[in-house]
């Protein structure tokens, strides 16, 4: 199901393209699925297109979709803001600093396929990651 989070949009769509449209010749059908695996403001963007019953309807649905939430750049900017919120470690607090660990792989992986990695190496955004680990890492 899909939301709306930009940094969910490039997994949801690689998996509904794979598993849907790949395998429904019928845009109308695949208009049908693109509702049912949407909501909240995703739903709201294409709500529009699922009164059509085209083939132009299901493509200007996935189209909408790709506009607001496919943009390289929301999506890398959703990642850093992320990372910039996320709470300070604390000292010997494992699964914290575990959980900030798998965000930053993810927004590495994601800002790689994007080619935006520059983003993220900038040094304001790498100075309020550091300053987000326990001190006794920071000397490190």
């Amino acid at each position: 199901m899909f939301y709306g989070d930009a940094m969910e949009f490039p997994a949801f769509m690689t998996a509904f393209e794979s598993l849907i449209e790949s395998k429904v010749e019928d845009s109308c059908e695949r208009l049908y699925f693109l509702g049912q695996y949407t909501s909240g403001k995703a739903k709201e963007v294409i709500n529009g297109c699922l009164q059509g019953k085209s083939e132009g309807s299901y493509k200007e649905a996935k189209g909408l979709l790709k506009r607001q939430f496919g943009d390289p750049f929301k999506i890398a900017n959703g990642h850093i803001t992320k990372l910039s919120l996320w709470p300070p470690i604390r000292a010997n607090d494992g699964s914290a600093l575990q959980n900030f660990s798998i965000a930053l792989d993810q927004a590495k992986s994601a800002m790689e396929g994007m080619s935006h990695m520059d983003d993220l190496n900038t040094a304001h955004v790498l100075l309020q990651l550091w300053e987000k680990l326990p001190r006794h890492l920071r000397s490190k």
